[in-house]
């Protein structure tokens, strides 16, 4: 379905064959030898289509940049692989997986950051909402989906099962807010393809999922209580393993007012 809908819009000499053999190549890649390149420009509407206008000499530079081989070494954070974690009882407050962020976790609902919102979606879900007990220093909310209302229809046939997702924007270490963003889905679906096979760590009781390439993790996942629960990655895998594991383990479930 992917290549089907690739292939209807946009332009190219590759055939289907050779995409699929350049898709299995990809997720075998070291991430350490990927280079992305973006080019930013105004996009104005000419002639009733919409362009992106890149500044003189961008594409150039952009195209410079993109066939010189990466010098290695990656993204430290990203494998999907190695992890290991241990069951534990009670309320744990910190990671199994090691960061430099050593902040705590916060375990009381009320405390948590847009605990009010949280507490909105909790009264108005048909599923059982968790929210993060520790969000990493670089991420801060910015959006929810749907935008009004509590829940949106999944459909997967048809049958529709209710989600939601929290958005959180990404702070680079200059400090400049990117377009890059993290995501926290819940919805009933449990079977929903984004709970796909990884390696799994435990912790406090829970069975964590983690989705990704050899260097750079796209998803963790997990089950409680009949609701799939799933925190993505930036686009470009900026968050690292440990930092999107602990923002999973620090999820605590959000009573009900009534």
């Amino acid at each position: 379905d992917l290549i089907d809908a690739l292939t209807s819009n946009v332009e190219t000499t590759i055939s289907r064959m050779a995409l699929l053999r350049l898709a299995k190549w990809a997720i075998q890649l070291d991430g350490s030898r990927i280079r992305q390149i973006s080019i930013t420009g105004d996009t104005p509407v000419i002639n009733g289509e919409s362009f992106v206008v890149p500044p003189e000499g961008a594409v150039a530079e952009a195209v410079d940049k993109l066939i010189t081989p990466p010098a290695g070494g990656g993204n430290s954070g990203g494998s999907g692989g190695g992890t290991t974690g241990s069951a534990t009882t009670g309320t744990p407050t910190t990671s199994t997986t090691a960061t430099s962020d050593t902040t705590p976790f916060i375990t009381d609902p009320t405390k948590i950051e847009n605990a009010r919102l949280w507490g909105l979606l909790a009264d108005a879900s048909s599923f059982p909402v968790m929210a993060p007990g520790y969000l990493p220093k670089e991420c801060r909310y910015v959006d929810r989906r749907p935008m009004e209302g509590e829940t949106y229809d999944i459909v997967p046939g048809d049958a529709g099962k209710p989600g939601l997702k929290m958005v959180y924007q990404y702070t680079n270490s200059e400090g400049v807010i990117t377009d890059q963003y993290m995501g926290i889905m819940e919805t009933s679906w449990v079977d929903a393809p984004a709970a796909s096979k990884g390696v799994e760590v435990k912790y406090n009781g829970v069975t964590f999922t983690i989705v990704g390439t050899n260097q750079k993790v796209e998803r963790i996942w997990w089950k409680e209580n009949g609701t799939l629960y799933w925190v993505s990655n930036t686009l470009s895998y900026y968050l690292t393993k440990a930092q999107l594991l602990k923002v999973a383990e620090s999820m605590i479930a959000i009573p009900k007012s009534q």
